[in-house]
């Protein structure tokens, strides 16, 4: 073989290295970027529950079971998981058993009783 030869063989590969290489960085620049996960979120969750979430840190779930008297929030978290509510603590009284947490109700709203 003559040196003329491996040499002009070796520009050659490195040519078409250096071209693959262009041609790899451009299809891969083309890829979608992935989306970034939306810091607050709504996650439904089995058994008729919603967790609200901010940065994947549940600030608070709603429980809209249809056998509950009406939908609520439970628990109520402040930072570092500090929870504002409680549910079935021993000292509630117990004719109030039915207030769970925080729930909003209404007496009329076009027609539909949502008090009791």
């Amino acid at each position: 073989m003559e040196k003329g030869t491996v040499q002009q063989r070796c520009g050659e590969m490195l040519k078409h290295s250096i071209l693959f290489l262009i041609s790899a960085s451009a299809a891969l620049a083309q890829l979608p970027t992935a989306k970034p996960i939306p810091r607050v979120q709504a996650v439904p969750l089995p058994h008729h529950i919603t967790s609200f979430q901010l940065d994947g840190r549940e600030l608070t779930a709603m429980h809209f079971d249809p056998q509950d008297m009406r939908p609520f929030w439970y628990p109520i978290r402040a930072s570092k998981d500090v929870s504002l509510t409680r549910m079935g603590h021993p000292h509630d009284p117990l004719t109030h058993s039915h207030h769970n947490s925080v729930w909003v109700t209404h007496n009329m709203v076009n027609g539909l009783d949502f008090w009791g």
